[in-house]
């Protein structure tokens, strides 16, 4: 059985992590900026406060990411929290995630 992994996403992973996007936004049929993903994301590995995300990987190969960000909810007294803000996986991740079940 392969092994998936996941690993905190470093500067390095920036372009990996913007092609897992444009991908993403192309499945979801959603305008992608380039540019405007690439800002957001280096700001979000540069700035563990708030949050992390994740290369997700199998087979040793990077096939999808996981961002979780720190959220508060202003609208009631409640403490700041963690939220999963996105996934994605590639095509292949997600068959063989379905076989695995």
């Amino acid at each position: 059985m392969m092994e998936t992994t996941f690993t905190v996403a470093t500067p390095d992973d920036i372009p990996t992590l913007l092609q897992f996007m444009h991908e993403y936004y192309e499945f979801d049929h959603l305008p992608f900026d380039a540019r405007v993903a690439q800002t957001a994301l280096e700001r979000m590995v540069g700035d563990t406060t708030l949050g992390c995300i994740w290369l997700i990987g199998y087979a040793g190969e990077p096939v999808g990411y996981l961002v979780v960000s720190l959220v508060t909810a202003w609208s009631t007294v409640a403490a700041p929290r963690l939220s999963t803000r996105c996934t994605f996986g590639r095509p292949i991740a997600r068959r063989e995630s379905a076989r695995q079940r």
